[in-house]
């Protein structure tokens, strides 16, 4: 989780910084729509590696110490858990895509 949020702050950040290159690209006749399904790809990718790394760990993780409990069903322990974060993780991408497109706008 404190990866999505490093990672969301740090685009809101570039995206400041790409303002002028958005602002140039729109001059020279660039399609708004183009622009946004680049966006949208980009922090696809740098969201998709951590969510599934983290979904991998998660599983890895858990299931040998959920294991020892039999009162509880595994398979939908963690899979609740892995739910609930790659839930946070498609909150912080369609987030911050949402907030890239205003602030390059």
């Amino acid at each position: 989780m404190a990866l999505g949020a490093t990672i969301y702050f740090k685009q809101l950040q570039e995206a400041y910084a790409d303002r002028p290159r958005f602002k140039l690209l729109k001059e020279l006749g660039a399609d708004e729509a183009v622009l946004h399904k680049n966006i949208r790809k980009q922090l696809a990718i740098l969201f998709i590696a951590p969510s599934l790394l983290g979904t991998a760990e998660a599983f890895a993780l858990t299931v040998p110490i959920i294991n020892e409990v039999d009162s509880i069903n595994v398979i939908g322990f963690v899979s609740g858990l892995i739910g609930v974060f790659l839930l946070i993780y498609l909150l912080f991408y369609f987030s911050s895509v949402a907030i890239y497109k205003r602030i390059t706008s």
